[in-house]
């Protein structure tokens, strides 16, 4: 799980889910939903996250509507960090910024 989350010894507590990829031989079993719910539950469990982003494509809709169903919401990347950006550089408008929090149901 290491791998797909980042942050974990920054300050603030926020903590990025990188992309999961469910490949297509193992789709419609409920892995797109029960991987990111594991990736939540673990950053605030066991990394005592306050938040949790996540980053998808803008045409992905089928995810961004799983995504809100698990609690993220749809951010300015500002909103994300204390740092005022997210993962350095120039956003890409190709992608939308979604945040969870403990607060977020």
């Amino acid at each position: 799980m290491r791998r797909v989350l980042a942050g974990l010894g920054e300050p603030g507590r926020t903590i990025e889910l990188r992309r999961i990829v469910v490949s297509a031989q193992y789709r419609g079993v409920g892995l797109g939903r029960s991987l990111p719910r594991a990736g939540v539950g673990r950053c605030y469990r066991r990394h005592g996250a306050r938040r949790v982003w996540l980053d998808v494509r803008t045409r992905n809709l089928k995810a961004r509507t799983l995504y809100r169903s698990e609690g993220f919401q749809p951010v300015t990347r500002e909103f994300v960090t204390d740092n005022a950006t997210v993962a350095g550089g120039e956003p890409d408008p190709d992608l939308i910024v979604m945040l969870h929090s403990k607060h977020v149901s």
